[in-house]
């Protein structure tokens, strides 16, 4: 991935580089059937993924997927995050990696700027809004 600066992104708000994090997840994959036949399974090591974070603002730059997956985790359910968001009449600020025109998106009615390319950019506590803001899908 390049970035601006061909080093790290910067900063849409304040124009600070960006502080990698490099984050990892592992899934048990272990299915436990009564008779206890199956030896256990290493659990599955998924694909590593960065996060941006602005130390001067604290702002935070996610994946796609990763936001997808806290999303997930915050409503109980999954879905595609396409079907959680809708759009904001509303410019929205430079992507941090490429500097394109980012989307201004909404989830749960709190407003994020989106990048097709590179992911969400939050602004400082729009995280901690957006995942106390989902619902899980009605029960049948």
């Amino acid at each position: 991935m390049a970035y601006r600066d061909d080093n790290r992104p910067m900063c849409p708000v304040c124009d600070a580089a960006l502080e990698p994090m490099e984050l990892r997840r592992e899934i048990d994959i272990n299915f436990r059937p009564r008779n206890g036949l199956l030896p256990p399974r290493p659990p599955l090591q998924l694909a590593p993924w960065t996060q941006w974070t602005c130390s001067s603002c604290t702002g935070t730059m996610l994946e796609a997927d990763h936001l997808a997956m806290l999303v997930d985790q915050a409503a109980g359910d999954v879905r595609a995050l396409a079907s959680r968001w809708s759009d904001v009449d509303k410019p929205g600020r430079r992507c941090p990696s490429c500097a394109g025109a980012m989307a201004t998106m909404a989830i749960a009615g709190v407003e994020l700027e989106r990048c097709p390319r590179h992911g969400a950019w939050l602004a400082a506590g729009v995280l901690d809004r957006v995942l106390a803001a989902v619902q899980p899908l009605p029960q049948p």
